[in-house]
Parts: structure tokens; sequence; C-alpha cells
């Protein structure tokens, strides 16, 4: 059941997401490895880099990820100390439909092509990732509970990097969070029942 919803889950994300996108099954962009960028003073070289907002999103080897999110206001990147670590967590994203490839129209991260209001019957889609291994992980020191309530993946997360992905650039969107796990999922349900959980398609 479980890989049923994350298979649903990323065929929502390929909505609108036909330029550069890695595949689920980790084909992500791979470029020939010229050693890392420091991440500053007595901190060691990363050694891949995710793009999970820019021009094309994938893993990259090397500082010329530079290139994919330079002139892109609102994208989302980050370093890795391991290749590992980097397409791990990229197809961790994109799994979850959080990841966007927006080619050189750079605006596109912050327009909606298409809103769809969910309803209580997309209620298990949008927890689906609440309790997998991966997402308990991504929070071992977690203090909060995060809802997204408008953007790219409504639902449930247990991190905050989850949630800027979902919701980053979007005028529209909307999150909040919680301390305890039963009020963020309270919270969730009433709004999916009040018809205000609206899932973005970015243009």
């Amino acid at each position: 059941m479980a890989d049923d919803l994350a298979h649903q889950l990323f065929q929502l994300s390929l909505t609108g997401q036909s330029y550069g996108t890695a595949s689920l099954t980790g084909s992500s962009t791979r470029l020939p490895a010229r050693g890392g960028r420091r991440g500053g003073r007595g901190r060691p070289a990363y050694q891949a880099y995710a793009v999970f907002v820019g021009r094309r999103a994938g893993v990259y080897l090397n500082w010329c990820c530079d290139a994919q999110v330079r002139g892109v206001r609102h994208n989302s990147y980050k370093g890795y100390e391991s290749r590992a670590d980097a397409y791990g967590a990229f197809d961790i994203a994109q799994a979850r439909g959080l990841t966007f490839s927006c080619g050189d129209n750079v605006i596109r991260v912050a327009q909606v092509a298409a809103r769809v209001r969910l309803d209580l019957d997309d209620l298990p889609l949008c927890m689906a990732f609440v309790d997998d291994e991966v997402g308990i992980t991504m929070a071992e020191r977690m203090s909060f509970w995060y809802v997204v309530y408008k953007g790219t993946q409504p639902g449930v997360y247990r991190t905050y990097h989850e949630v800027q992905l979902a919701t980053t650039g979007l005028a529209d969107a909307q999150h909040d969070s919680f301390r305890a796990r039963e009020d963020a999922i309270a919270a969730f349900t009433t709004a999916l029942e009040r018809g205000n959980v609206y899932k973005f398609m970015r243009a």
C-alpha cells in the first residue's frame, strides 16, 4: 500500500515538470566529479550537491550546480559530504513530489498553472510519508510537526525542509507548525473537511 501511495505521489509531482527531472529509480543528473567546494572555514568539502528547485533538478558532483540555481530567485539546493547522502536526499524529495525544474524560464518557480482542491478522500495520500522510516530518520531531533495546507504537495511533515520545498516561491502557499502530532493531523483533517486544502501545480 505504501509503495502504491509513493508511486501516486511521484506521478502527481510530474505534472508540469517535463524539463530535466531525475527519475524515481535514481537516474539523477550525474556529472563528472571534480572535487567539492568547501562549506566554510574548517568544514570538509562537499562531495555532491542536490538541487531540489532550479533550472534542472538533480544531483551534481561539483559546484557547477551553481549554474542551475543562479538567477532562480526561489531556488533550493544543499551540499552533502557524501554522494550517497545527496542522492538519497534528492530521491526522497522527488518521491514526495517536492522537486521542480524550471528550465530557462526562471519565473515558472513562482507561477501556479493550476490549483486542485483536495478533500477527505485524499487524506491517505497526503499522510503517506509521515511514518515511513525515511521521514523518521530525517527528523531525529524534531520539535515540531508541520502542515502544508496549500502547496505543491499538501500534507503533514516532520521536517521544515520539506515544507520549504512544497511552498517556496508560491505567494498563496500556506503552512503551519504544531508541537503535537495529533494537533497537526487534526488541523489538516479539519482543513480538508472545510475545503481549504489545495494542491498547486507549478507552471
